[in-house]
């Protein structure tokens, strides 16, 4: 992460360890961090910006809203599968304006 970039904390600690503590599940269940990954700051709350992929939707950070700066992506091989691709988690959570389809070509 660039020195300029500011981070904003998170409002308490035991959101910062319950953010870190998904991740490493996350990861321990076979995700890839493609950045960030870590507690930037403990002692002002700030958590590294991160992107996952390879998740599954057993995974916290897939299904329970992390409030925090974590994003998943994944592929799929048509809109059909993105149909099928946690969207009843994501309406859960009123997230469904999160997700983007990119065409592959």
């Amino acid at each position: 992460m660039d020195a300029d970039t500011m981070v904003g904390p998170l409002i308490a600690d035991i959101h910062l360890d319950r953010i870190d503590n998904w991740v490493k599940e996350a990861v321990a269940g076979g995700a890839k961090v493609l950045c960030g990954g870590t507690v930037h700051d403990k002692a002002n709350n700030t958590y590294l910006p991160t992107l996952l992929t390879n998740t599954t939707d057993s995974m916290k950070v897939c299904s329970e809203e992390v409030f925090g700066p974590i994003a998943i992506i994944e592929s799929v091989d048509s809109f059909d599968d993105c149909n099928e691709w946690r969207l009843g988690d994501l309406m859960d959570f009123f997230l469904l304006p999160l997700l983007s389809v990119l065409p592959k070509n």
